[in-house]
């Protein structure tokens, strides 16, 4: 039982300060202290957004950069494959008029071979 009144004793000494009340004093001292300790949050965090701001600035600017490079680099590489094309282009069209000029000179000697056979048949008079 004396095991029972000193914990019912010490329980009620601990839960004394739990119905106290603030004071106007008191609650002045507590926004004093929040107040220090938010304006270096504050200040941090405006630092923050000009930081955030100049990597916003640096990542627009390399990201202009980068489509530049890509530009040229697409460039650099079309106007090679572009030339190889029209080259190509151009060599099939030469081919096409070599292959058009043997044939019309095969057919040219076919024709003087017949002349020669019809001339040799037929003596001058």
């Amino acid at each position: 039982m004396r095991l029972f009144l000193i914990s019912c004793f010490l329980f009620c000494a601990i839960s004394l300060p739990i119905h106290s009340e603030l004071s106007d004093a008191d609650l002045d001292k507590i926004k004093l202290i929040v107040k220090d300790a938010v304006e270096p949050i504050k200040k941090d965090i405006a630092t923050l957004k000009e930081s955030t701001k100049n990597l916003e600035s640096r990542t627009d600017s390399n990201f202009t950069l980068f489509i530049v490079l890509m530009a040229f680099i697409g460039a650099g590489l079309a106007i090679p494959i572009s030339l190889i094309a029209w080259y190509s282009h151009k060599d099939r069209q030469d081919i096409k008029k070599a292959e058009d000029a043997v044939r019309q000179i095969e057919t040219f000697k076919s024709e003087i071979r017949e002349l020669i056979k019809e001339n040799n048949s037929n003596p001058i008079r």
